[in-house]
């Protein structure tokens, strides 16, 4: 994007172009602000369906204190956890690098849009 189209971002849309998909301790609230940039720039809500299965397939193998959330930096790599089933550790990668690309895709979209304005 160019810098002077980042110059007349809100900051919910700088925020959103920051956001990260990690494991975090504590539920964030940027959930509200994906919420908030998909409905103004029409954006599939592909992401948070992605992030529900990554949460769901995280509770298969891991019963600790943490959770994917969109964040801004990670409390944790996925590699420190301690899993019941260590096989299935690089699945939940695979699933973790498709739910980044997802997030990746909406934000081009949403640069799209700002530069069509």
């Amino acid at each position: 994007m160019r810098f002077k189209n980042y110059l007349y971002l809100n900051e919910d849309e700088k925020t959103f172009k920051k956001l990260n998909v990690g494991l975090v301790k504590q539920k964030s609230d940027y959930d509200k602000v994906v919420y908030k940039i998909a409905e103004k720039y029409e954006l599939s809500m592909e992401i948070v369906d992605a992030m529900n299965r990554l949460n769901k397939k995280l509770d298969n193998i891991y019963s600790g204190k943490f959770k994917f959330d969109f964040c801004l930096r990670e409390d944790i790599n996925i590699d420190d956890l301690k899993v019941k089933k260590t096989k299935l550790i690089d699945r939940l990668k695979t699933e973790v690098f498709k739910t980044k690309d997802t997030l990746a895709k909406s934000k081009t979209n949403m640069e799209r849009k700002i530069i069509e304005r």
